[in-house]
């Protein structure tokens, strides 16, 4: 059977534009980690001495992580349902972002 579908469709513009959005607020947490050095717990016990940017940066932090998991299990959703090709595969760098995320979560909930 001759391949009729030519190039990507939207469902794979929308997998690598989830990658993009997922990597890229996986770069924006680890900044606000390094610039603004949150006082929880769990993420300021490397640097005791340095004192904290306060508790804003801590939710902001949690809540781009909870929306990082959100993307990433989108992304792999939309990645199971259009493996129909033979060379359809599945996105691993989704799934490593989601696994950041979700462990990210676990140290954030450490007190």
């Amino acid at each position: 059977m001759k391949e009729k579908r030519i190039g990507p469709d939207t469902v794979m513009n929308m997998i690598s534009g989830i990658s993009v959005v997922s990597w890229i607020t996986l770069c924006v947490i680890f900044l606000i980690i390094a610039v603004a050095n949150p006082t929880s717990s769990a993420l300021s016990a490397s640097r005791p001495g340095l004192k904290g940017a306060g508790q804003w940066t801590t939710t902001v932090i949690y809540v781009l992580l909870i929306f990082l998991v959100f993307l990433s299990v989108s992304g792999v959703l939309f990645n199971v349902t259009r493996l129909k090709r033979k060379s359809d595969k599945l996105r691993i760098s989704i799934i490593i972002s989601g696994v950041f995320s979700v462990i990210g979560l676990v140290i954030m909930s450490i007190k």
